[in-house]
């Protein structure tokens, strides 16, 4: 057993950078997801209600979603960060029919404020693989546009207050040093695909501080 996980570390030692790159870096993100929790919600219930004609579900028609974030990361070890991200979650439905109350669309947006913990598992000097979990709060508004045949121009929004917010993401991949591009997996505020772009200074971008590998990373 020793000596196989001695084979496996002398397999995976070059191809990792020293892990004191990461200490002290900061990085901001702008992100961009799809696929939230009131998304999934709907999708769902709009299956399931296509095995029932009198369902009042099977009204509901998704029409648009938007998923918006700004992070802020800071390296506190060698392969994990903290930091903060804030953004804005927006879907919108088209509800018809349902039980002659209200026809039109369906607006629900949150204003998400969240703390993040990130772990690296696998480091390069351009390859980042992590996973995070974030936990915060979201202020919820809503707003209903009734359909101009039923009544012309009326609009009610309402504000719902504050909600618990979390992000679980188990996977998730970075390209890039100072500049890089990243794709994350998982399940919350960020939805389930979030893709984005980076900025990192730091330590990270000396490159004296960088361990040497027989592997010409740089290259990419």
């Amino acid at each position: 057993m020793n000596k196989l996980l001695f084979i496996l570390a002398s397999i995976l030692m070059p191809f990792i950078v020293c892990a004191q790159e990461l200490k002290g870096t900061h990085e901001i993100e702008l992100s961009g997801g799809s696929g939230s929790p009131a998304d999934l919600g709907i999708s769902m219930n709009s299956f399931l209600s296509g095995f029932d004609a009198n369902s009042e579900a099977d009204q509901w028609q998704l029409k648009g979603e938007s998923i918006y974030f700004l992070t802020y990361k800071y390296f506190i070890g060698n392969t994990s960060a903290i930091g903060i991200s804030a953004g804005v979650q927006s879907i919108t439905v088209n509800i018809s029919n349902d039980y002659n109350y209200f026809n039109g669309n369906f607006t629900s947006t949150r204003h998400v404020l969240a703390f993040e913990f990130t772990q690296h598992y696998f480091v390069a000097r351009r390859w980042m693989f992590y996973g995070f979990c974030g936990v915060g709060s979201y202020f919820n508004k809503t707003s209903y546009s009734y359909d101009p045949q039923q009544n012309p121009g009326r609009t009610i929004s309402n504000d719902n207050g504050d909600f618990f917010a979390f992000q679980l993401t188990p996977f998730a991949m970075r390209y890039g040093r100072n500049f890089g591009a990243f794709c994350e997996i998982g399940y919350g505020y960020k939805g389930i695909i979030n893709l984005g772009l980076s900025f990192k200074t730091g330590k990270f971008s000396n490159k004296k501080n960088a361990k040497k590998s027989r592997y010409d990373w740089s290259k990419m």
